[in-house]
């Protein structure tokens, strides 16, 4: 920041996150998929919908019409630790039983 780079660096964290999260949610669907979890179209709709959001927030923040607050802040951890800690925690037993 002191360097004026927050915008750059941020901007670089923004794409990592969607590159990252695409991958990640690629490979967990394919797992599930394969497992045929009963809860497989909601749960994909839930990563559609965060990246999208992402995607969004990213494209204006680069085109200078958004800021990083801490409420986009909150909202990135809040999703992800709730979806992992919760959402994703539903299909354990699934993967479980199809091992």
């Amino acid at each position: 920041m002191k360097a004026g780079q927050a915008r750059a660096l941020m901007a670089k964290v923004l794409d990592r996150l969607i590159q990252y999260t695409r991958l990640h949610f690629s490979e967990e669907e394919e797992m599930l998929a394969k497992a045929s979890y009963s809860e497989f179209v909601p749960h994909v709709a839930q990563h559609r919908g965060f990246t999208e959001r992402v995607e969004k927030f990213a494209r204006e923040f680069k085109a200078g019409n958004a800021i990083i607050t801490v409420d986009v802040m909150n909202f990135l951890q809040e999703w992800l630790v709730n979806h992992i800690m919760k959402v994703d925690q539903k299909y354990s037993a699934c993967l479980v039983e199809k091992n």
